[in-house]
């Protein structure tokens, strides 16, 4: 976003330069200051942004405007003070528009933060509708049932209610199996299914110690 940039009116920005001119001496007090019309040219301003300039200075008891002397230095302190005070104030001002400009970028950061955040969890709400299954995973260690059989033994899916999607082997990666791939130990299964389907995966394949005596004999295909 594009900051707020505080511009001073351009006769304030004269009176400001002859100020700081007066307090560094390149004026002395009581010096004669040119016209209005070559402090214009000078300036590269109007005669009227000079006449501001100057009464603006002149209320500040730094000039002296007269009739027969023109316009005359008459105090170095005093230019000295409206520098300072005027330098202060567009320091000052310029701290509270940077501040304000920051203000409205983190308002405007929080919004777009927002909108991000709902969008994904539009997305993800979406996604849970499109993909109502889970995934999961299973390793097949020792002592296992079934270790040897296949999925079309088990009547995998008819007793689990989940489907195999890949088994990790050895550092490999079988994709879609089928179901005549047999089950060894140090397999890792990958299924889908609902949020019951791990649990009966894992009593498919829980250990023959645990195993209830009437279920050791699963239906076989083969």
């Amino acid at each position: 976003m594009k900051k707020n940039t505080v511009v001073q009116p351009v006769y304030s920005q004269v009176a400001l330069d002859l100020a700081a001119k007066i307090a560094a001496g390149e004026y002395a007090e009581g010096m004669r200051l040119s016209g209005r019309s070559t402090l214009a040219s000078h300036y590269g301003v109007s005669p009227e942004t000079i006449r501001r300039a100057v009464y603006l200075l002149k209320d500040m008891d730094v000039l002296e405007i007269t009739k027969g002397s023109g316009i005359v230095i008459r105090s170095a302190e005093n230019a000295a003070r409206y520098a300072k005070q005027r330098g202060s104030s567009e320091t000052l001002e310029s701290i509270r528009q940077d501040i304000f400009s920051t203000l409205l970028q983190q308002q405007e950061n929080a919004a777009h933060l927002a909108d991000r955040v709902h969008h994904l969890m539009d997305l993800c709400d979406r996604f849970k509708s499109a993909d109502p299954l889970t995934h999961f995973a299973l390793e097949i260690e020792e002592g296992m049932q079934h270790i040897g059989r296949t999925s079309a033994d088990l009547m995998f899916w008819h007793n689990t209610g989940a489907t195999i999607t890949a088994i990790k082997r050895g550092g490999k990666l079988l994709l879609s199996p089928g179901p005549y791939a047999e089950f060894e130990k140090g397999d890792i299964l990958y299924f889908v299914g609902d949020e019951s389907a791990y649990t009966r995966v894992v009593q498919l394949f829980r250990p023959e110690k645990d195993a209830d005596p009437h279920e050791r004999s699963l239906p076989c295909n083969v």
